[in-house]
């Protein structure tokens, strides 16, 4: 518009015709304001706050980038000459990372007085070195009220008696939460949330010894509890859950008995403690269904409504309930009462249901088909610890309770649908799953499609067991396969270098690579026709440390390797080989020398050094020799 007037403003024109035109644009100007005026406003809507976490950008980034099973774990660096290719390694690998950071806060907490700048406002107090108490520091009710929230337990039972000698009067709700938290831990330090690989190995092997009495009596829990003059039920049912826990089962029973005669109301949670050792009260099997009806009989007239938790805890002691019609009938009655109650059950209840239907000597059970019916497409959230086996227990029915790859296969998209691979539990429990689908498309899908998940998922999801190895050996050999001996053995190979560069750490035992080992890998990767580097690594370090390897190759495999660089046109390397076999007196030596000065072209350096190694025999034509 501005353009428009500057460009009418030098139009020669009569001073009337200047008035007109601008008129003209003085009017055009008002209507347009008017028809923009009379528009309805948009009106603008601030939509509510939505509350995010610490890491929901880096999942968003991740949902678009999706799952590579062929990639490295993002723990690991993503080369090929450092990523871990044996169990053992990625523990190794995973655990000594943990270690530096452990070793850091270390160094951090011994030398304080050298962190006491605070370069971040707000300060951030993970950053800080923590408090050190003695039994001569000055503590008040504060100290003990941050100690159990940041969940430092040794530190806040060592402050409550600091407390408790002074004569510092503690309030009944932080005394209650101490109790809380020495109830639930056991009096014992737990494993900071931030030591994830530590966890994710060590928990399949804490899980083993469980099953017995760990709860330490006449502990600061039981002088708290002791000390309430009028005890409330949370009292009661702190201490009975954490009894129950820790298995001082007798301890438990006779507190909730207490509870009866005072007629003191527990809640739902500690009803489902008493569930879970009904079988460790009771020695018969009618006993012990006995005692859970009683239980639940007990919250009904106390009008408690059941849970998940409390299905769960029912189903568990039919578990160790024997036989088969019986346990079976129990949990199918059990499972329908709940439904009408409206419980709705989890990944833990089906565990429960597998373990009581498929058992290893019981009659052949397809319920695992109707569970599947039910649960497949869903997602899943942790709800039970238990919630963790199902998987691990759904794949060993595949294999060896049903011999079904259909379904095993379906387990296995039901373990990869969006976040339901959080539920796979630990290390110990992902091997064993991978070993159940491994063993059960084995042995019933056709070699090359197994083939294509063995690559899809080795090394970087599952590495094989030696007894899956042997079952996928045979099953090559049985179907003459033999161009897939030169992936499983370089596989092979790498997993025992590993394994031998580790034999030197704590509780690793030695790896001894033999010659004949050796040689037996070389010449089958030397059938592969595109793995030269493979088979040029495996000779390097049959000739590098021949001093230390026990034991030669076969000739088989030299003969193999030579021939390989023959084909590669390498003269260098295949010279190499036999000066190898001519230095351990391999009697084929003269053979594999006419074979390399026949096959190759070569200069006189070449030519002089076989020479050297096998005798100028070796040089003449093959009639000179005949004659």
């Amino acid at each position: 518009m501005n353009n428009l007037c500057r460009s009418v403003s030098k139009l020669p024109a009569h001073p009337a015709f200047r008035i007109a035109t601008g008129k003209r644009l003085f009017a055009t100007q008002t209507v347009r304001r008017q028809s923009t005026s009379t528009e309805p406003k948009e009106k603008i809507v601030i939509p509510t706050r939505i509350e995010r976490g610490p890491t929901d950008i880096l999942n968003a980034l991740s949902s678009t980038v999706g799952y590579d099973p062929t990639a490295p774990h993002y723990k690991y660096h993503d080369d090929p000459y450092l990523m871990p290719m044996s169990n053992v390694g990625k523990k190794t690998f995973a655990m000594a990372q943990e270690a530096g950071r452990k070793a850091a806060r270390w160094i951090r907490q011994e030398n304080a007085k050298l962190f006491r700048h605070q370069e971040a406002d707000p300060p951030i107090p993970a950053f800080a070195p923590t408090m050190v108490y003695t039994e001569e520091s000055q503590v008040e009710e504060t100290d003990l009220r941050r100690l159990i929230e940041n969940v430092e337990v040794q530190d806040a039972i060592l402050v409550y008696n600091l407390l408790k000698k002074n004569n510092i009067e503690v309030g009944q709700e932080l005394k209650q939460s101490l109790l809380e938290l020495v109830c639930f831990f056991n009096h014992e330090e737990s494993l900071e949330e931030e030591y994830i690989e530590e966890r994710w190995f060590r928990q399949g092997v804490t899980e083993k010894g469980r099953q017995r009495k760990t709860w330490k009596d006449f502990e600061l829990a039981e002088q708290l509890f002791h000390e309430v003059e009028e005890k409330r039920p949370e009292h009661y049912c702190v201490l009975i859950r954490g009894m129950a826990k820790y298995y001082q089962v007798e301890k438990a029973w006779a507190l909730y008995q207490e509870t009866i005669e005072k007629k003191v109301l527990l809640d739902t949670t500690t009803f489902n403690s008493l569930l879970q050792i009904a079988s460790f009260l009771k020695e018969s099997y009618d006993m012990r269904w006995d005692l859970v009806c009683e239980v639940l009989t007990t919250m009904k007239n106390q009008g408690l409504r059941p849970n998940v938790g409390t299905l769960n805890a029912v189903l568990q002691t039919i578990t160790t309930i024997g036989g088969y019609n019986h346990p079976r009938s129990y949990a199918l009655k059990t499972l329908a009462e709940f439904k009408k109650l409206g419980v709705e059950p989890s990944l833990a209840s089906w565990y429960y249901m597998l373990a009581i239907f498929c058992r290893e000597r019981g009659p052949t059970s397809h319920i695992l088909h109707d569970i599947m019916n039910e649960i497949e497409g869903k997602e899943f959230g942790i709800v039970d610890p238990k919630d963790t086996f199902f998987f691990v227990t759904a794949m060993d029915v595949c294999r060896n309770h049903l011999h079904d790859k259909d379904l095993a296969k379906r387990v296995n998209k039901l373990l990869h649908h969006k976040d339901n691979y959080n539920l796979i539990g630990d290390s110990y429990k992902e091997s064993i799953y991978y070993r159940h689908f491994f063993m059960v498309l084995c042995s019933t899908e056709p070699l090359e499609t197994f083939m294509e998940t063995y690559h899809l998922l080795v090394p970087n999801v599952y590495i094989p067991e030696p007894s899956v190895i042997e079952e996928i050996l045979k099953s090559i050999d049985v179907n003459c396969a033999i161009e897939h001996f030169t992936a499983i053995a370089w596989d092979m190979y790498t997993r025992l270098e590993e394994q031998s560069a580790l034999a030197g750490t704590r509780n690793q035992k030695s790896v001894a690579l033999s010659g004949a080992l050796l040689g037996d890998i070389l010449l089958l990767v030397c059938r592969g026709r595109e793995e030269f580097e493979k088979a040029q690594t495996i000779f390097e370090k049959l000739n590098t440390e021949q001093n230390s390897i026990v034991g030669d190759p076969k000739v088989e495999a030299m003969r193999s390797f030579i021939q390989f660089c023959i084909d590669e046109r390498k003269p260098s390397l295949a010279i190499g080989a036999l000066q190898y076999c001519a230095e351990n007196g391999f009697p084929e030596s003269a053979e594999l020398g006419r074979n390399i000065v026949r096959s190759l072209t070569l200069d006189e350096v070449h030519l002089g050094k076989i020479k050297r190694l096998v005798g100028a025999e070796v040089l003449k034509p093959v009639e000179e020799v005949a004659k």
